[in-house]
């Protein structure tokens, strides 16, 4: 990527004016410099300046590398400066960090004073050290810059007590930082040392050596004005840089006060394709509004994006007012081409659109700047693309515009394929940090910082939910729970499933079964008595970051409640205008640093609405979402900059969070706190938006300042809001509230004492979704969480487990928790039974008393069992040694039958036993089924001399049936059928779900010992039957033939040898042909 300098002529005329301006410039340089290439010796001179004279002065020195010239008989001269200017022109050919002047105490290692410069940075220390006293340093430094070896550059360093720290090289504003403490030459303890090129410190400490040439180093007294250090600082010796650029970085570093950055036309940031991780705006603006920024003025440099996905020229000028000239902006970036290569538009068309746009932008007093789109993957794409970005660098050149030239990198880079998305257009994560990058290269902000250190993003997401239109399909029978996958599953196209998970949940506690057999009836054991629970099915896709799920069932409890979008915003979210929705509020809101590349809320926010949610109103791709957060800010700041922060912006609906540092040892008396948000409210409303106050999150127990006073803050939140109707987003009560549940959220939702990092902004991003009635279980960005990594110790204790009864496993959980540090240490318990075949039961309790119950499990099979336990305010687990529990060998029951019936059918379901012990000789059963789904009819035997001496219903949907063999010689000692029950399914108008279990079972054998038989179950789904015609002669009507047909059967029912055929004259299925059916036919007669 490079900067287009163009036509010298274009470049001069437009951008600086004349020739005759730059000559002036080179011409003044060179006076003010003097004999700088003269002499061959140090030499103090006066300088005949037209502004100022330096105090001090020398010129035409060769530096190391062992000669670093002394001027310590000045020091008495300069030690009682408290603000002032030091300039150097020099030359380097050094790697690291090189002095340019010092004055020091050289009998201290940290009593001093220095200038220095690597070849990527400029910064100053000011160590002050005094016997008896505290030391301190005070370090200021720009990153990003290009001082290259062997050719001279020009510095100036100024310390003013009223504006603070600048630093200018060759002629560009590189930093300015008014938030350090403003200490100077007067801050050195007694200093006895004045040197170039090198720092003098104690005996043994490093010097900072620099090896080149100083052509002249000057010290003033005074702070020198930023026109005069923009012409002193003026190189001849490198190529002149347009007034373009200069203009930018001097936005950059807010040398002309805090303006927007406006990002305009077309986006690839707007359909949601980051997912979690920054856009290039995003990460550009991490550099600018806070790696690179040492005010409070740098940090209100807000970055503005404003473009929309496949945006035109000719749209972006239909939009200019609205889009770029309302925010007021000193810079304005205008990606084009994409969009409108994808529209057809005609090049001479587009370079005119392209020229006016940049027209625009400098009649409203801004700097435009040109980007092409990325170069697609596929060539054959190239083809369409490439006239629009050649177009632009024409423009650019014709007009002396300043032109980032994507188009051109992309298709130089040799591995394109890993920073383009999926569409092979748009960039991807990757894609993103690379143009963040270019930007940061072009305009000399690179090559250091934290951004400029990202080079990927590593932590996993948990899996995405995908939720099927489909229904559990379950049934309880003496309160034990079952749930049959084969009608869960039913038609599903799930290939590719790894394994499926059942789960019952209640409260704190969490029982699930895993299987791979999508047609298995999972039994998750017996439900507690008056206790509701929430049932989900889950199945989990190899090879994919994702979960596809039923909806969920819940049993004994109402579902939750759906918020509903607030009538404030319901017209906004779902109307056809583009909504400007905008944030403000303190370093929470502001989102640097501490999300590493990550999205903040804000920022997740915004790919919510402009993304996701554009699938459903496609207004909202249009929309805008603003951040005006600052670092440090209370709500009095907010007070003094509401037209900056927020009338400026023209937004529709407004976010305020502020608290973190108003309650920062009361720096903002609470009174007056609550006082600034109501009147932040009414400005609010009084522009004609919508207010919404946030809380914000938590802090950590070492945030001394906050944590006694942020509780009674955020409930004056809750005041304002309440007492002022207005929206209320509650972070701090969700994330009080999840700190039961997860008590080390603190550790890894937050990156240091009090700022949320990326973990803890997904959390924030959902509070908002779920307080305004935008939250989805199937949304990407309001689901997104990060998988995080827990320590874990090795505890050599086998878990305390062993089988109980009937199919169960009892797991000792007081045991447990006295040896992972008592109940009161213990914040959960996990435990883990795993079959042979790979089937997996999961039990998750907060209980520490007692013992838990895992049941449902498989008679006879062996299971290999083991506790893990998580200890409360630690992010690391406790792992017990695995048991081996083999549950005994027991008498099972199988129900088996059709799935599918027709209402008012007859059907039959096998009773049979399997995995028996010894011979049975009697059978006491109960079983339990819908009594209003389906009628019991008889149960007969299938095992030979086997005889059923009782089968009747005990109470509704019970029967209870006896059975004995007829000797010992007919004693049931293999498995398989014993009994056929017969039934008749219901009427039904729709289909549904009946079941029949065995609830309870007991078998005796010829020594009178009984054995409980484990239970089983069946569930039958139960279709509506065609409409039953009067034309049960068929002849094509209704008459009296038909009747006479009724009639010679009437009497005959369900218990009737023949009733399969002779149902279908039950017109009114009663279940038996009646007067009725009778009725039903002479009415279809008369008509």
């Amino acid at each position: 990527m490079i900067m287009r300098h163009h036509k010298e002529e274009s470049v001069f005329m437009l951008q600086t004016g004349t020739w005759k301006r730059m000559l002036l410039l080179w011409m003044g340089t060179l006076l003010i410099t003097g004999t700088v290439f003269a002499a061959a010796t140090p030499a103090l001179t006066a300088m005949a300046a037209a502004t100022a004279e330096p105090l001090f002065r020398a010129e035409n020195l060769t530096i190391g590398p062992s000669s670093f010239p002394d001027f310590s008989d000045r020091v008495n001269d300069l030690k009682t400066l408290e603000q002032g200017t030091i300039i150097v022109k020099f030359k380097h050919t050094g790697t690291s960090i090189m002095t340019l002047f010092s004055l020091s105490n050289n009998t201290m290692p940290n009593g001093h004073f220095h200038l220095y410069v690597t070849p990527t940075a400029i910064g100053s220390e000011n160590r002050f050290q005094q016997p008896g006293q505290t030391s301190s340093n005070t370090h200021v430094k720009a990153d990003g810059l290009s001082l290259t070896s062997g050719q001279f550059h020009t510095v100036a360093m100024v310390a003013d007590k009223d504006q603070g720290y600048k630093f200018f090289v060759d002629g560009s504003l590189v930093k300015h930082d008014t938030s350090s403490p403003v200490k100077f030459l007067s801050n050195i303890y007694a200093p006895n040392s004045v040197r170039l090129g090198m720092t003098d410190r104690a005996e043994g400490s490093f010097e900072y050596p620099l090896t080149g040439e100083i052509a002249f180093a000057e010290v003033y007294a005074e702070p020198l004005s930023d026109a005069e250090l923009f012409e002193l600082t003026f190189n001849p010796d490198l190529p002149p840089e347009n007034a373009d650029m200069r203009a930018v970085k001097a936005h950059i570093g807010a040398a002309s006060g805090p303006a927007p950055f406006v990002f305009a036309g077309h986006d690839w940031t707007s359909a949601g394709a980051s997912k979690g991780y920054r856009n290039y705006i995003q990460h550009f603006e991490e550099r600018v509004r806070w790696e690179n920024a040492g005010s409070a003025a740098q940090r209100q440099n807000f970055m503005l994006n404003t473009g929309i996905n496949g945006m035109t020229a000719s749209e972006l000028l239909d939009a200019f007012e609205s889009r770029i000239a309302t925010f007021s902006p000193k810079t304005v970036f205008l990606m084009l081409g994409p969009g409108d290569a994808k529209a057809g538009t005609a090049i001479p068309q587009f370079k005119n659109e392209v020229l006016e746009l940049a027209d625009r932008v400098r009649s409203i007093g801004a700097t435009p700047v040109l980007q092409t789109g990325t170069a697609p993957l596929a060539a054959s794409n190239r083809g369409i693309a490439a006239p629009y970005a050649d177009a632009m660098e024409e423009v650019a050149e014709q007009e002396g515009l300043l032109l980032i030239d994507h188009y051109a990198t992309w298709s130089a880079y040799t591995d394109l394929a890993a920073i383009t998305g999926d569409d092979g257009e748009s960039p991807n994560e990757l894609g993103h940090l690379r143009l963040a990058k270019e930007l940061m290269t072009f305009f000399g902000i690179g090559g250091s910082g934290n951004t400029w250190g990202l080079n990927g993003f590593h932590d996993v997401k948990e899996p995405l939910l995908e939720r099927l239109e489909r229904d559990i399909v379950y049934s309880i029978t003496s309160d034990a729970l079952s749930v049959s996958l084969a009608d869960t599953l039913d038609g599903l196209p799930l290939d590719n499933m790894e394994k499926i998970i059942v789960t019952r949940i209640s409260g704190s506690e969490r029982y699930s079964r895993e299987t791979a057999n999508r047609t298995e009836l999972v039994s998750l054991g017996n439900l507690a008595a008056g206790t509701g629970y929430t049932l989900t099915v889950e199945v989990k896709l190899a090879g994919l970051n994702k979960i596809v799920a039923a909806n969920p069932a819940y049993i004994r409890m109402d579902p939750p409640p759906e918020i509903a979008i607030p009538d404030e915003l319901e017209p906004l979210v779902t109307g056809s205008e583009p909504v400007t929705w905008l944030f403000t509020g303190d370093s929470i809101t502001h989102g640097a640093l501490h999300t590493k590349g990550y999205q903040s809320f804000a920022e997740l926010f915004g790919e919510r609405i402009r993304g996701e949610l554009s699938a459903v109103y496609p207004a909202r791709a249009a929309d805008m979402v603003l951040n005006t957060g600052v670092s440090s800010m209370t709500t009095r700041d907010l007070m003094s900059h509401f037209n900056n922060w927020v009338t400026a912006m023209d937004p529709d609906v407004v976010f305020i969070a502020f608290g973190m540092n108003d309650s920062s040892n009361r720096m903002v008396p609470l009174e007056e706190y609550k006082s600034n948000l109501v009147s932040a409210v009414k400005q609010v409303r009084s522009i004609g938006a919508v207010p919404v106050l946030q809380t914000i999150n938590t802090v950590r127990a070492d945030a001394a300042s906050r944590i006694a006073h942020l509780p009674v803050y955020m409930e004056a939140i809750r005041e304002a809001a309440e007492e002022n109707d207005v929206l209320l987003v509650d972070h701090y009560r969700y994330w009080t509230e999840a700190e039961a549940d997860e008590t080390h959220l603190k550790s890894t939702w937050l990156n240091d004492s009090i700022h949320p990092g990326y973990i803890g902004m997904t959390h924030m991003a959902s509070t908002i979704f779920k307080a305004l009635g935008l939250s989805d279980p199937e949304s990407c960005i309001d689901q997104l969480r990060y998988a995080v990594d827990q320590s874990t110790m090795a505890l050599n204790t086998e878990t305390p487990a062993s089988a109980g009864e009937s199919g169960t496993i009892t797991v000792g959980l007081a045991e447990i928790a006295a040896a992972s540090g008592g109940g009161g240490a213990v914040e959960r318990i996990i435990v883990t039974a795993l079959a042979a075949d790979g089937s997996k039961a999961v039990a998750e309790t907060r209980r520490t008393e007692g013992a838990l119950t895992m049941g449902g499990l498989t008679p006879s099979e062996r299971y290999i069992v083991k506790a893990v336990v998580k200890k409360k305010g630690l992010n690391s687990l406790i792992e017990w040694k695995e048991t081996r529990v083999a549950l005994p060998v027991v008498f099972s029951s199988t129900l088996t039958g059709p799935d599918i019936v027709r209402s008012g059918e007859s059907f039959a379901l096998e009773l049979g036993l399997t995995d028996i012990g010894n011979p049975v000789m009697a059978h006491d059963m109960t079983l339990r089924y819908d009594h209003t789904k389906m009628r019991f009819l008889e149960a007969s035997p299938l095992a030979e001399g086997l005889n059923v001496l009782h089968a009747s219903a005990e109470a509704p949907g019970v029967i209870r049936i006896i059975a004995a063999s007829a000797g010992s010689d007919h004693a049931v000692a293999e498995g398989g059928p014993l009994l056929r029950l017969s039934w008749s399914a219901m009427q039904t108008e729709t289909s549904t779900i009946g079941a029949v279990g065995v609830s309870s079972y007991t078998v005796g054998d010829e020594a009178g010992r009984e054995t409980e038989v484990a239970p089983s179950g069946h569930a039958v789904r139960i279709e509506p039957e065609a409409l039953r015609t009067p034309d049960v002669n068929g002849d094509g009507k209704a008459s009296i033939g038909d009747l006479a047909v009724i009639a010679a059967h009437y009497g005959k029912s369900e218990s009737s040898p023949d009733w399969n055929e002779m149902k279908r004259l039950d017109l009114d299925g009663s279940g038996s042909i009646d007067i009725g059916d009778l009725s039903v036919a002479a009415r279809a007669i008369m008509q």
